[in-house]
């Protein structure tokens, strides 16, 4: 198995889903998706895409060139500034570590006024 059928599996296993159910959600057979799962496939753009987009991570991520998973809902798109502060954060140099240390900050900082 690959880092991202690795990815894959966990993350489908997080939320709680069958692979017939996240197929659905995705647009695709179950063989298709048990395919990426197990290595057989590879991803096609399209899919990751969709993948990354529904899980709440990067692509990134899901390919396995970074360790940090982003995993951020919101309705107002906050994934996506996230995601550009990752960038920002690892083209400054900082160890994965301490990228995580200050979303995990900065998730603390947006929950106290969220709740004001």
């Amino acid at each position: 198995m690959s880092v991202t059928s690795d990815r894959l599996r966990v993350l489908r296993e997080e939320v709680n889903l069958t692979q017939e159910e996240l197929s659905k959600k995705i647009g695709i057979k179950r063989t298709r998706y048990a395919k990426y799962e197990t290595g057989e496939n590879p991803l096609s753009g399209d899919i990751i895409n969709k993948l990354a987009d529904f899980y709440g991570v990067t692509t990134d991520y899901l390919y396995g060139r970074s360790p940090l998973t982003l995993r951020v809902f919101n309705e107002k798109g906050i994934n996506n500034e996230y995601t550009e502060l990752i960038d920002e954060f690892e083209r400054k140099g900082l160890s994965p570590e301490r990228v995580k240390d200050l979303l995990d900050e900065l998730s603390l900082i947006l929950e106290k006024y969220k709740s004001k």
